[in-house]
């Protein structure tokens, strides 16, 4: 069972705030999370990802609401977090 996924109106604003490469890698999650939505009872998901780009490492952190009835599963949270590598 495929879910979909989708931005609350102010986690989109973050999303856009990031470079590209790091948009995409969130749309990847995004992406697994639908197609692999956690189990009946869970109502929160975080995922998290490194990406290490241009001597710095992208520490990104994603929280989601699950709305099992809908089947919809909402990113509410990005944090991310940079160091030099």
């Amino acid at each position: 069972m495929s879910f979909v996924s989708e931005f609350a109106p102010d986690t989109r604003s973050q999303w856009h705030e990031l470079d590209w490469d790091l948009q995409e890698l969130i749309i990847d999650e995004m992406e697994y999370l639908a197609a692999n939505p956690p189990g009946t009872y869970q109502e929160h998901v975080y995922r998290d990802f490194v990406h290490d780009a241009a001597g710095v490492r992208h520490n990104v952190f994603l929280r989601a609401n699950v709305d099992h009835r809908r089947q919809r599963i909402t990113i509410v949270g990005i944090v991310h977090i940079t160091r030099p590598i």
